[in-house]
């Protein structure tokens, strides 16, 4: 490597980040946690249709391999920021599943299984029965380590194999009898179902400079308002036609195709109201409540890898209080919304004491070192 090279990378390791993903992170989070609270109703379907694309796109804007000296490089970082949490968010989380099943003498088929699933990290087919959500961070690993090779091609190429391995992966979840793709380690059949979602980040973000949407948005403000209307009014339409969506399952609804176009309306649409809210400028109620939001979106790893466990035992406890059942909490829009807010309060909680820990073994890292 020559000298202008490791300048170029230098260059590339700061990351300044952009408010508006993280609002959008921070309000995608809240509607995954009400989408795991409020389980039917047209909510649920707006929820669905877009609310997992939006992470794999958000995730493709911020790609950056210029940021990385080698695949060895990349995969090491990757290890470090996603496959490192994951493991220990899993056993952490195995553990008070496994603690609150005996206590509470649940009926399960084996308490040692779902821990040693951690290492298959499949979503569907009933693995991770613990912590569910967790597929997202494997799953998120093998595309961007798919991008990592994408990425070299023209673009042209790149949609195109992008489009070709989502068909494929489509194609051997549904028609093909000979085994079961959906049980393929680390969700790898939805990994390739959801490139092109990472792919259309990060080539927005490539040939239209964050700057550039920013502007664009602030110049047309009424136009930007009404797409942000319009786009989740036919967000929620066509999620309704297309039925029960779980792309963590690898189901994407009655139609693919409306699948797909149905999350690209409403993660431009989230994009568009994101840039809206960070260019409002308000009082100092309105810069708390933003800055709430920000750092929600800049935890929402730890908001994702926290809340369904404590979204499960909540929902206990209200249907307890309530003298009903989960299931039926589920069905009711006011019990639901209580379970969501009581969930997202303790959930944020939870993610305050995990940024504690992170930044006190930050910095006994720091101290070792010297």
């Amino acid at each position: 490597m020559n000298i202008q090279d490791k300048d170029k990378i230098k260059t590339h390791k700061s990351f300044t980040r952009v408010l508006y993903i993280d609002y959008a992170k921070a309000l995608g989070m809240l509607l995954i946690i009400w989408g795991h609270t409020k389980l039917i109703g047209i909510s649920n379907e707006f929820v669905y249709a877009f609310h997992i694309p939006l992470f794999f796109f958000l995730s493709g804007m911020v790609f950056n391999k210029g940021r990385y000296e080698n695949l060895g490089h990349f995969l090491a970082r990757k290890v470090q920021t996603l496959l490192v949490p994951y493991v220990v968010f899993s056993v952490l989380t195995w553990m008070l599943w496994a603690g609150y099943s005996y206590y509470t003498h649940v009926d399960v088929d084996s308490f040692w299984n779902p821990l040693l699933q951690t290492v298959l990290a499949q979503g569907s087919g009933g693995f991770l029965v613990h912590n569910v959500p967790l597929w997202f961070v494997t799953c998120l690993f093998i595309v961007e380590l798919m991008y990592w090779f994408v990425s070299e091609l023209k673009v042209g190429w790149i949609i195109v194999t992008c489009v070709v391995l989502a068909i494929t992966s489509y194609c051997l979840v549904n028609y093909c009898d000979i085994w079961d793709f959906k049980r393929m380690p680390w969700s790898i059949d939805v990994a390739m179902m959801a490139i092109p979602f990472f792919a259309l980040g990060h080539l927005l973000v490539k040939y239209v400079p964050r700057i550039k949407m920013s502007d664009t948005v602030n110049n047309h403000l009424a136009i930007s308002w009404i797409l942000v209307i319009v786009g989740f009014a036919i967000t929620a339409y066509l999620g309704h036609l297309n039925g029960m969506v779980s792309m963590g399952h690898a189901r994407l609804g009655n139609s693919p195709i409306v699948f797909y176009l149905t999350a690209c309306i409403g993660t431009f649409a989230m994009l568009i109201l994101c840039i809206l809210i960070e260019s409002i400028k308000g009082r100092k109620i309105w810069k708390g409540l933003t800055d709430r939001l920000s750092w929600f979106g800049r935890h929402s790893f730890d908001a994702m890898a926290i809340h369904n466990p404590i979204r499960q035992i909540v929902m206990v406890v209200v249907a307890m209080v309530l003298h009903t059942t989960s299931d039926a909490i589920s069905e009711n829009t006011i019990h639901s919304l209580i379970s969501f807010i009581i969930t997202l309060v303790i959930t944020i909680v939870g993610m305050m004491v995990v940024e504690q820990v992170r930044s006190r073994i930050k910095l006994q890292d720091i101290e070792g070192k010297r």
